[in-house]
């Protein structure tokens, strides 16, 4: 039971930390549709300008998916937290 236990905790705290970094983009959608419009961004990151938007938004649908802000935020392009 014990090992159940511990083993439960130490998910549970990798879970936590592995979201640390989202919790801004997550912050920004204001929708909560799991993608973020450019309003959305400048909203939380105002130095981002339209052409930084677009140039992370790679497949070029107007939104940023989890996969963009995380490539975008590889690149330096987006801050970890707004």
């Amino acid at each position: 039971m014990t090992k159940q236990i511990l083993t439960a905790v130490a998910f549970a705290a990798t879970a936590a930390t592995a979201a640390l970094p989202a919790f801004a983009a997550e912050e920004a959608d204001v929708n909560g549709d799991g993608m973020l419009t450019v309003s959305e961004v400048q909203a939380v990151w105002p130095e981002v300008s339209t052409d930084g938007f677009m140039s992370m938004d790679s497949d070029g649908d107007g939104l940023l998916s989890e996969e963009e802000v995380a490539d975008a935020r590889e690149l330096g392009s987006l801050p970890e937290e707004g």
